[in-house]
């Protein structure tokens, strides 16, 4: 595997997980289950943690796709400059995970108190990194740019069922 396969397999790590640990967060939080609540934490520092080799691996297969026919180096611009706040913005959600969780073991009393934080960065946190992964998948998939219609007539085919 090269760099552009991780970085297409690690990626969805944490865009999904920030809202898997999200629900888990509201869950243990509606029905006051402190493992529950503690269990998100834990996920949102694994997801932190992915996304250092998500970043880490963005600018090589960058150098990998760029050249190719098809690839948007506008919408590639736009994903690499939100890579770094994506990044940044996952890492402090992941400190304050591990702080919460820590502080949690400490005093179970601060276990609601601090899913109110998590709950509000976890929020800004999956909507970077999940608007940062949309336009990831859009330099490579025409179809999902906007503007571009999935319903094009197909190509003219010669006799033979060939392009």
């Amino acid at each position: 595997m090269n760099n552009a396969h991780w970085h297409l397999l690690l990626n969805h790590i944490p865009v999904l997980g920030v809202w898997f640990a999200l629900a888990a967060m509201l869950i243990g939080l509606v029905f006051r289950n402190v493992v529950m609540m503690r269990s998100s934490w834990v996920l949102l520092v694994v997801c932190a943690l992915m996304t250092i080799p998500v970043y880490l691996t963005g600018d090589p297969a960058e150098e990998m796709v760029e050249r190719l026919p098809g690839v948007s180096e506008q919408i590639l611009d736009q994903h690499e400059d939100l890579g770094k706040p994506a990044l940044i913005s996952m890492l402090i959600l992941g400190a304050l995970a591990l702080g919460s969780l820590a502080i949690s073991w400490r005093n179970e009393k601060w276990v609601r108190p601090l899913a109110i934080p998590t709950i509000a960065l976890t929020l800004l946190c999956g909507g970077l990194i999940g608007y940062t992964a949309y336009l990831g998948g859009q330099v490579r998939h025409s179809e999902i740019r906007s503007g571009t219609s999935i319903n094009a007539p197909p190509k003219d085919k010669d006799k033979h069922g060939r392009d």
